[in-house]
């Protein structure tokens, strides 16, 4: 029988006092439950109703999260990396998921954040780090897929840079290490897929030739990709001179073409030996010209010898240094130019021949592909010399009673449209009228001196009016020889 009335105050209350086996609600005054009374509940049993979020932070350590179907658990109640891809759900249109935000300067350094989003409040860009650098979410890749040109030692030359991911700004960083060479280059490209930059001279006139560089594209986005190419050398020695695609090597006096290892072209030259001096009365004869073109054998030195002029000498010396040099290269050989003839000796043969006087009036011979004879000279009445020959013509004849023959035309050189070893103009005897010298370098004739042929022309030296002036008299110096050679860099 159910025990009615009041429980004694000795009696513990028990369930099983209780006719159904349960404690109501009803059957619970306000306020009989404490926190000291509540040791341990099983959320098991709890079957409707929610647990209130201000409770949330109460939950012991024991109790088993997964019972509980509503509100949320504070972050101490998580263990770490306890959430996983397969846990989360964003996928609803009106979610947004919170990531780090702040400064540029706030931001953490990107070595120690690789894989780490972040969302820049100076520029409002979403960020990644790749572990070097911060870098847009919506950047563009640079793809460097090719180099056109070449990076000359010693000289300014163009690249043509091809990919994608241009943009309207690019960074062109050439590196070479062992040669000390970092150096950035800012460029517009012409298009997303193309760009042009000038090699610096802090590359060019400090690579080594056969070096690798490094050649870095960085657009505005940040990211770069590298291509390398290697450093060609140019040959050297001589006066260098550039114009255009062209490096052309002038040697005005005796020298020695350097080729580098790496090196190997056809080139076209120039070489032309020293005039002949004239003579009291004739014209000397150019030094002789030959060109074309050949190749260079890379790691090669070419001796370059240039011929010295012939020096003038007058009308009564019997010998003196009157014909012109050779000059040498390539195994190539110019001839001297020949120098007049005078009363005592005959005119020379030579690239060109000197021309003839008087006693001796025959044009000296010219070398076939070099030059050409000079002019003789006249044997009767007011004898007049011969103009020595030059690589274009013969020198003129001289004529009795008139003036001496004119020096013969040089040649024209097409690479640089420029005339050399022309021959001296011949003297007349007691006539003042000076006659030419060739085009190319030869020199007029005198009253009492006759004019040197140009310096590094090849040009004959002038004869002297015989029988003016009084002593003494001297024909003019031959001029000194010469070589150039022309390099195209544009196939290299």
């Amino acid at each position: 029988m159910p025990f009615i009335g009041p429980k004694p105050a000795d009696t513990i209350l028990d369930s099983s006092l209780i006719d159904d086996g349960a404690i109501s609600t009803a059957d619970i005054a306000d306020g009989a439950i404490t926190n000291v009374k509540v040791t341990n509940i099983d959320a098991s049993k709890i079957t409707s109703g929610d647990i209130a979020l201000a409770r949330l932070g109460n939950v012991p350590a024991s109790d088993n999260a997964s019972a509980l179907t509503t509100g949320t658990l504070p972050i101490a109640r998580l263990a770490d990396s306890s959430i996983t891809v397969a846990k989360t759900n964003f996928g609803a249109s009106t979610d947004s998921l919170n990531i780090p935000k702040g400064t540029t300067a706030q931001r953490p350094s990107a070595g120690s954040s690789e894989g780490s989003i972040r969302y820049n409040t100076d520029d409002d860009i979403v960020y990644y780090s790749d572990g070097v650098t911060w870098k847009r979410i919506n950047s563009s890749p640079v793809v460097f897929n090719s180099i056109t040109g070449s990076i000359l030692t010693g000289q300014a030359t163009t690249l043509t840079l091809a990919g994608s991911g241009f943009g309207g700004a690019i960074t062109v960083n050439f590196t070479q290490t062992s040669d000390s060479i970092n150096t950035d280059v800012s460029v517009t490209p012409a298009s997303d897929t193309s760009a042009s930059v000038a090699v610096p001279s802090a590359v060019y006139n400090n690579v080594t030739a056969t070096n690798v560089i490094t050649v870095k594209i960085t657009n505005s986005d940040g990211n770069s990709s590298t291509r390398t190419i290697s450093a060609t050398g140019l040959p050297s020695g001589g006066t260098v001179s550039t114009s255009g695609n062209y490096r052309f090597h002038t040697f005005n006096t005796s020298g020695t073409l350097t080729v580098p290892a790496g090196f190997s072209q056809t080139v076209d030259y120039l070489l032309v030996a020293g005039g002949g001096g004239g003579s009291g009365a004739s014209g000397g004869g150019a030094g002789g010209m030959l060109t074309g073109t050949t190749t260079l054998s890379a790691s090669t030195n070419y001796s370059i010898v240039i011929g010295a002029g012939g020096g003038g000498i007058a009308d009564n010396t019997t010998s003196g240094s009157i014909d012109g040099s050779n000059s040498t290269g390539f195994s190539l050989t110019a001839i001297g130019g020949g120098g007049g003839a005078t009363n005592n000796q005959t005119a020379g043969s030579g690239g060109s021949g000197g021309g003839g006087w008087h006693q001796y009036p025959s044009g000296g011979s010219g070398t076939s592909g070099q030059g050409n004879s000079g002019g003789n000279g006249s044997t009767s009445g007011a004898v007049a010399g011969g103009g020595g020959g030059g690589k274009g013509a013969a020198g003129g004849n001289g004529s009795s009673g008139s003036a001496g023959g004119s020096g013969g035309v040089g040649g024209q050189w097409s690479v640089n449209s420029t005339y050399y070893a022309g021959g001296g103009g011949g003297g007349g005897y007691t006539f003042e009228t000076n006659v030419a010298g060739g085009n190319g370098g030869g020199g007029a004739s005198g009253t009492q001196y006759g004019t040197d042929g140009t310096a590094n022309t090849g040009g004959g030296g002038g004869g002297v009016h015989y029988g003016i002036a009084t002593s003494p008299v001297r024909g003019g110096n031959g001029g000194s020889g010469i070589c150039i050679v022309r390099v195209d860099t544009s196939g290299l």
